[in-house]
Parts: structure tokens; C-alpha cells; sequence
């Protein structure tokens, strides 16, 4: 469906533009159609994409034209906010290291209260109860061991030195 001509009042406009050869000159009886509005209207959009800690070096830069120490401030908060993560990595680090040393502390105290208590029977005659208490704390030690080992994963067991088996070269 035609469209038709702009009112009196965007006319001197027109007519500008039309002298500065932006718009085509159209004859006042002519109607304006969208194949010819098509034709003088270009768009372009232009998309910027990037990621990362700290805006592009352009939007930067516009930062500091607004507010002169903007630049410092957002380089200086970002540099307080990497500090303070590997600060937390290394916390949750030892915590870790800490937890790993109480359970180990832990096994072995139990591991070694297993046999402690089967001699004691033994000596005291009872062998069956000696038998039992070492095999359930043999069988507990082994299962805690291969629990541990199968809840590792393959990237672990192999770059884990106490849990590698050293090769035999048969020459």
C-alpha cells in the first residue's frame, strides 16, 4: 500500500536533505512506496561481544573520560578480587589438609585399637575372639582403602604417588 508524502510541516527538512543529495527528489503527486523508502534508508547494527574480567580497552577508556580515576578503581577492585579468591582457595586448601590429617589420625587410631584389643584376646586365651576382631579390622582397613581408591578419579590415582605401582622392567 503506498504511503503518502510527509506533511507540510517535514518538507523544508526534506527539501534540505534533498539538496545535500541525502534523498532523492520526488514529485509532489508521486506517492512514496516502501521498495523506494527501502531503497533510501541503510541500517547498520554493529554487535560487540567480549569477555572477560575487565571491560573492552574501549569502554574502558570511556570510563576514565567520565570519571578520571575510574580506570584505577575498577583495575584496583579487580586486583582486591583475585587476592581474595586464591586467599580462599588456599583456606579451603589447608582446611582440607587438616581434615585429611584428623581421619587419618582417626583410622590409624582405630586400625591400631583393632589389633591392640585382638592380642589381649589372644593372650588371654580367647582365640576365636582374636580372630574375629583382627579379620573384621583387616577387612575394614582393606575396604576403606579400595573405597578411598575407587571414589579417586583415573587422573587422581595416576598422579597420586602413594597409590602407584612401580613397573618392573624384565631385561
Amino acid at each position: 500500500m503506498p504511503v503518502k508524502n510527509p506533511p507540510e510541516s517535514l518538507q523544508p527538512d526534506l527539501a534540505l536533505e534533498q539538496e545535500n543529495g541525502v534523498l532523492p527528489k520526488f514529485d509532489d503527486d508521486q506517492p512514496v512506496t516502501r521498495r523506494m523508502i527501502a531503497g533510501i534508508i541503510e541500517t547498520t547494527i554493529q554487535r560487540t561481544h567480549f569477555q572477560g574480567p575487565i571491560p573492552h580497552p574501549d569502554i574502558f577508556r570511556q570510563y576514565g573520560e567520565v570519571i578520571p580515576d575510574a580506570p584505577e578503581r575498577i583495575l584496583r577492585v579487580f586486583e582486591e578480587d583475585s587476592r581474595h579468591a586464591r586467599e580462599i582457595q588456599v583456606a579451603a586448601l589447608l582446611a582440607q589438609k587438616e581434615d585429611n590429617r584428623r581421619v587419618h589420625w582417626i583410622a590409624f587410631s582405630l586400625i591400631s585399637f583393632g589389633y591392640v584389643l585382638s592380642v589381649v584376646f589372644a593372650l588371654m586365651k580367647e582365640e576365636w575372639l582374636a580372630g574375629i576382631i583382627l579379620t573384621t579390622t583387616i577387612i575394614g582397613t582393606v575396604t576403606g582403602f579400595l573405597q578411598n581408591r575407587k571414589s579417586m578419579k583415573p587422573s587422581q590415582v595416576e598422579s597420586d604417588p602413594s597409590t602407584s605401582v612401580p613397573s618392573v622392567d624384565k631385561t
